[in-house]
């Protein structure tokens, strides 16, 4: 994610974009974490799965500012 050039343009769209696709790209790092190691044990699994499911809460309300503007 690019967030400190795209804070220097003036467009509210543009840093939606630059959350979105981070916030997107972690989530498919999560997800390769999950299937890579899906023998961690329970506890850290909760754990990552819970961190992800989190990410993906903030991806969809930021995915909702954009459809706001």
């Amino acid at each position: 994610m690019d967030l400190k050039s795209t804070l220097y343009i003036d467009n509210d769209e543009a840093i939606l974009e630059e959350c979105i696709g981070g916030d997107k790209a972690a989530k498919e790092e999560y997800e390769t974490v999950l299937s890579d190691f899906s023998g961690v044990g329970n506890e850290i699994e909760e754990l990552i799965v819970l961190q992800k499911e989190k990410l993906e809460d903030t991806l969809s309300k930021v995915k909702s500012l954009e459809d706001i503007e």
